[in-house]
């Protein structure tokens, strides 16, 4: 069992993904799903129905009808790092402020 360093985001129907951001059931896995979570809920996106958090991985259900309301989508990927506390209240106040965007890269590509 291993720790992901970039989350898998899979489709679960037409209306969620599913965020993988291990395949073991620890606490530092755990502490990744919530806060994704919590990045969901203070970037208060529009269209999410309901995110179901379990040990390893995040649903989000959103309305099929509308278009689906994701900063990132399936395939892409989202690298974990750690962080200062100074560097998250930074990130935490950009959230807030609605002006937030994590670094996303392509599923076959890094960062440069």
């Amino acid at each position: 069992m291993a720790e992901y360093l970039e989350p898998k985001i899979l489709y679960a129907g037409d209306s969620a993904v599913i965020v993988e951001c291990g395949d073991s059931i620890d606490m530092k896995t755990n502490a990744k799903v919530q806060q994704l979570r919590r990045y969901i809920e203070h970037a208060q996106l529009g269209g999410i129905v309901e995110m179901v958090p379990t040990y390893r991985s995040l649903a989000v259900y959103f309305d099929p009808e509308g278009e689906p309301p994701f900063l990132i989508d399936a395939g892409m990927w989202v690298r974990f790092r750690s962080i200062a506390k100074e560097e998250y209240d930074e990130i935490a106040a950009k959230v807030a402020a609605r002006e937030y965007k994590p670094e996303i890269f392509p599923k076959s590509g890094d960062a440069e």
